[in-house]
């Protein structure tokens, strides 16, 4: 079923063709010329919400999972499985931007514990550098490469895992990607900076009101997260269920 909160690409051209009066049978902008402006404000806002550090972009995936497609590519989750005897260099998926949790869900090897440092760390390197395969009770890792997790030392059991990560919305087109991966009501935001994009190139002021339109989008779903955070009213209700 489809999420109702989630706009698609349609929804969005015909909301933008609205606000820039362009709605005719001879339009000035094509679908391609907006399409690639949403995509492109879609990565905007994308980077803006992340300086927050909140988890709005959390994507989960098994090395059960078999093979998916992300980004348009093939990839194989039990890339990200833990071989016995063997480096440790897992491969991730193409959308992973950052690591948030990584574990082992191995009956009975859920409690191993991996604990991540940068490559240049000299505990990470030592136990990279081990030649020989242990069982598995603690592991050092480090992303190289952008997407490859490296782990050491070596396991001398073999380890499915999960991986919870920060995730790089991909880019609309009207054939197979048609729907934006934005958390309600974000997507409002990508439509004004969208629309203030135009108007700017066709020389109309009110490309300045559409851009504080969209900031205030950005600021105000900001606001909220960090009230329900940090409200002790709301907490205090919530935690009442747990």
């Amino acid at each position: 079923m489809a999420n109702a909160q989630r706009r698609t690409l349609t929804q969005m051209l015909t909301s933008i063709r609205y606000a820039l009066d362009d709605s005719s049978a001879n339009p000035r902008w094509t679908d391609a010329n907006l399409t690639d402006l949403i995509n492109h404000n879609k990565d905007g806002v994308w980077n803006e919400v992340r300086k927050e550090r909140k988890d709005y972009f959390l994507s989960t995936r098994k090395s059960t999972d078999g093979t998916v497609t992300i980004l348009s590519q093939s990839y194989t989750t039990s890339s990200m499985a833990l071989t016995a005897s063997a480096t440790l260099d897992l491969t991730l998926p193409p959308d992973f931007i950052e690591l948030r949790s990584f574990r082992a869900i191995t009956s009975g090897y859920e409690w191993v514990k991996f604990t991540m440092r940068t490559a240049s760390d000299l505990d990470y390197r030592a136990v990279r550098a081990y030649p020989y395969a242990t069982s598995p009770v603690a592991f050092y890792g480090a992303i190289e490469n952008e997407l490859t997790l490296a782990l050491g030392p070596m396991t001398d059991t073999a380890l499915d895992t999960e991986l919870v990560y920060i995730f790089q919305p991909v880019d609309l087109d009207s054939v197979t990607n048609t729907t934006l991966q934005m958390p309600y009501p974000l997507y409002k935001a990508v439509e004004a900076f969208t629309i203030s994009d135009a108007f700017v190139m066709d020389d109309d002021p009110r490309g300045a009101v559409q851009l504080n339109i969209a900031r205030s989008v950005i600021a105000n779903v900001i606001g909220v997260d960090v009230r329900q955070s940090s409200d002790p009213i709301f907490v205090e209700s919530a935690d009442a269920y747990f």
